[in-house]
């Protein structure tokens, strides 16, 4: 994740979002342990620049350091993933936003994980409605 040059077309996003259910929060870097286990679940279909490789790359530590990358894109370009946790049961869960991506300023692209333990309940829809 790179920090944009480009002048973003929208207004900054929300920094937090709030639902019925969830909450979208900014990311802390206390969120790359959860966010190393969500990569340890990804399907082998995805990229494998975006799984743990077998030398166990990314580490918790270097997830971090994509966090504080994706911080500085959502400050460069106006557009934000934002961390998801229950609100009623507060703890990263996954995440959702509007990334550039492999897409451009002009189109982004939605974005959203959640963990195992958590799908099937409906709350990428209710995240990614409070997004959009």
């Amino acid at each position: 994740m790179s920090a944009t040059t480009e002048v973003s077309p929208f207004p900054p996003m929300e920094s937090e979002l709030v639902t019925d259910r969830l909450r979208l929060r900014p990311w802390l870097l206390a969120d790359s342990g959860a966010v190393r286990t969500l990569w340890l679940e990804r399907d082998p279909r995805v990229p494998a620049r975006r799984r743990i490789d077998d030398a166990g790359r990314p580490t918790e530590s270097e997830i971090g350091e994509l966090i504080e990358a994706q911080l500085e894109e959502s400050a460069a370009s106006g557009l934000s993933v934002l961390a998801i946790e229950r609100r009623v049961a507060p703890g990263f869960i996954g995440y959702c936003g509007l990334s550039i991506g492999d897409s451009t300023l002009n189109e982004p692209e939605i974005v959203f994980e959640l963990a195992r333990s958590v799908r099937g309940r409906g709350y990428a829809t209710e995240a990614a409605s409070a997004v959009l």
